[in-house]
């Protein structure tokens, strides 16, 4: 099973001492049953050694249980943990394109319900290998006590084993299904979080979005979830019955087919009903967590490997990112770069472009919306690797092999940027300059940073998560800093005081700077402007496009 071959490949402590525990736990109930058995032939003259017997093999069998119970949730959680810090490494590894076609949806349900699922599947392996064991050693017993009801016993397992196969393969299908349609369900839901306000002003995009598809979505996810559990009951239902059809054909057929020794009927028949209304039932009842198991570990398999095939060249030729020279200059080259390059023209693309930039350099761009702003900045900044032309940084021509040290140029505050919680990658803080900052971008009374770099709060207007990025920026320290309209969101006097005091300061620090803006009023402020228009750039005079 995929569940079982996962945990065995991720788990250097899944190894043959732990199997024999999960054994021994089953052949402990097994002597339990077999003690029971032989003492009612001998009520009421049963003997102290016996109740000894008895008691020792309960004792051990609690304490097996208990240890292999304990040691098979160590072991899943910590293939679980280990999965999700991998999957982590590989997302973190990939590049922006294919994470953005991947998509984060899939992501977070891969991290969220598929490792839960394996995660619930832990508290059976014990369960399930003490079970196994129990009804080998319980059929073997069979075997010993008459081979033709035996063969009786494992013809009929085998038949309802081959039955269940079948349907294994349709109940696969639907449960993967109902996976992606419950993945799909997800996505629309964070629409609904992501676009609350734009819902709230239209009652008729409301209703339409809530009515016609998150409705419609989430009905379909109930249909097919219904549907493949209740397959599975089905299967659950069908082992159940063929357990007793076991016992029925064991009391009422076979005497009649051959001779056998009443008092070793009984002794069968015991075993088999103590087997099947027990570990039989634990077995069949483990058949839904571990299909969900098993597609959760294909998922994860999957995944992995398109993660893996994304970050395979990177992985392989990026080198670790040392420290940039200082920044002097870049140039882009006929600079291209196409979404989905398939070569045809409907795609949207940008370039050629050429552009050079020089150190201590303000530089703006403006544009409309679908200019292609954004996406030459994510190209520029080595987000997106070009798929045509290059660039030259320092003298060097930007790589595979250095891009990672090219990257280390930038400090970037994008339209959608995400404000972390805590300051990732500042070695040292200064407690009173990030004060000083904060006062600055009045936010003083807003939050705060811990002494370990967390901020006190993060539950800020957008103006002020981008004053606060603005404070992240800073600390981070590069050479180059990219705003994309970053004061869209501002009021009037901090838009005036970022193009007048801001931006001047950081050329006075050598700083460069590149920004996406609309802000015609303060053009004045640029060395230099570039209109974009369907992926070109054209630069402009100050003086015409300024107020």
């Amino acid at each position: 099973m995929d569940f079982f071959n996962f945990i065995k490949t991720e788990s250097t402590a899944f190894e043959t001492t732990m199997l024999l525990i999960f054994a021994l736990a089953g052949l402990f109930n097994f002597l339990i049953i077999v003690v029971i058995i032989a003492t009612m032939t001998q009520v009421p003259h049963t003997s102290v050694r016996d109740l000894l017997i008895f008691l020792v093999a309960v004792y051990a069998f609690v304490k097996a249980q208990k240890y292999s119970l304990d040691n098979s949730t160590l072991i899943v959680e910590a293939v679980v943990t280990r999965t999700r810090i991998r999957l982590a490494d590989k997302i973190r590894q990939t590049d922006l394109a294919s994470y953005e076609h991947i998509g984060e949806n899939r992501l977070i349900r891969l991290l969220t319900q598929e490792t839960m699922n394996i995660s619930e599947a832990s508290k059976l392996i014990s369960r399930l290998c003490s079970s196994t064991t129990l009804l080998i050693v319980a059929f073997l017993y069979i075997a010993y006590q008459s081979l033709p009801a035996f063969f009786a016993a494992i013809g009929l397992i085998g038949l309802g084993v081959q039955i269940y196969r079948v349907r294994r393969g349709k109940i696969e299908s639907e449960l993967s299904a109902a996976a992606d349609k419950e993945t799909q369900f997800f996505a629309t839901f964070n629409h609904l979080l992501d676009g609350f306000k734009e819902l709230k002003i239209s009652e008729s995009k409301s209703d339409d979005f809530f009515y016609n598809h998150l409705t419609t979505t989430a009905n379909e996810t109930e249909r097919l979830k219904v549907s493949s559990s209740f397959k599975l009951n089905k299967m659950v239902i069908f082992a159940q019955i063929f357990c007793y059809n076991i016992m029925g054909v064991m009391i009422f057929i076979f005497p009649r087919l051959i001779d056998i020794d009443s008092f070793v009927l009984i002794q069968i028949v015991s075993i088999i009903l103590f087997v099947t209304t027990g570990p039989l039932q634990e077995v069949v009842g483990s058949f839904p967590f571990m299909e969900r198991a098993n597609l959760a570990v294909r998922k994860i398999r999957d995944m992995e490997a398109e993660l893996e095939q994304a970050v395979a060249q990177e992985a392989r030729l990026v080198k670790k990112a040392r420290k940039a020279k200082p920044f002097e200059s870049l140039a882009c080259a006929d600079l291209g770069f196409e979404y989905n390059h398939t070569g045809t023209e409907s795609q949207f693309r940008i370039g050629p472009i050429n552009f050079q930039l020089q150190r201590g350099e303000i530089v703006f761009f403006m544009g409309g919306n679908g200019a292609g702003k954004s996406t030459f900045l994510k190209v520029l900044t080595g987000l997106y690797s070009p798929t045509s032309g290059g660039i030259v940084c320092n003298g060097r021509k930007v790589t595979i092999q250095n891009v990672s040290q090219y990257r280390s140029n930038f400090s970037i505050i994008f339209q959608d940027m995400h404000l972390f919680d805590r300051l990732y990658g500042v070695e040292t803080i200064d407690p009173a300059a990030v004060d000083e900052m904060l006062e600055r971008m009045q936010l003083e009374d807003k939050t705060s940073i811990f002494p370990d770099g967390r901020f006190e709060n993060i539950n800020l207007s957008a103006g002020q998560k981008k004053r606060l990025a603005l404070i992240v920026a800073e600390l981070d320290n590069r050479d180059i800093f990219v705003f994309d309209e970053w004061a869209a969101d501002q009021d009037p006097n901090f838009r005036r005081y970022f193009y007048e005091v801001y931006l001047n300061d950081l050329k006075k620090r050598g700083k460069t700077v590149i920004a996406v803006t609309h802000d015609d009023k303060y053009y004045n402020a640029a060395d230099r402007i570039f209109k974009m228009e369907y992926g070109k750039i054209s630069e402009l005079h100050i003086a015409d496009v300024s107020r």
